[in-house]
């Protein structure tokens, strides 16, 4: 839920803070999620790292996320297939002795 509602929050625009500091403990996705600018510590706390929204890339990841669900989807099932007709030959004692040179006993 809470990783809806942060994708909504992006979708539209809204954020809780436009900038803000996160000690590293804290800097979780859902907690620097709700910053457009965060600024992280790192656990030493003598550096930080600049965390700021891009929408060019998550148009992109969402783009590319969408499709791979979608591929996984339609593929998922003959994919499935291919490993259990494959699976007793990948998992033989024969096949194991082949890739570590192991003798049979």
């Amino acid at each position: 839920m809470t990783w809806a509602k942060r994708a909504v929050f992006h979708a539209r625009d809204k954020f809780v803070h436009r900038t803000g500091m996160v000690p590293a403990g804290e800097a979780h996705w859902w907690h620097v999620a709700l910053f457009e600018k965060a600024v992280v510590t790192d656990m030493a706390e003598t550096g930080v790292r600049i965390r700021q929204r891009d929408k060019a890339k998550l148009r992109d990841l969402t783009k590319r996320g969408i499709r791979t669900l979608r591929r996984f989807h339609a593929e998922a099932p003959a994919v499935a297939r291919q490993w259990k007709d494959a699976e007793p030959a990948l998992t033989s004692r024969e096949n194991w002795a082949r890739l570590y040179g192991v003798e049979k006993s």
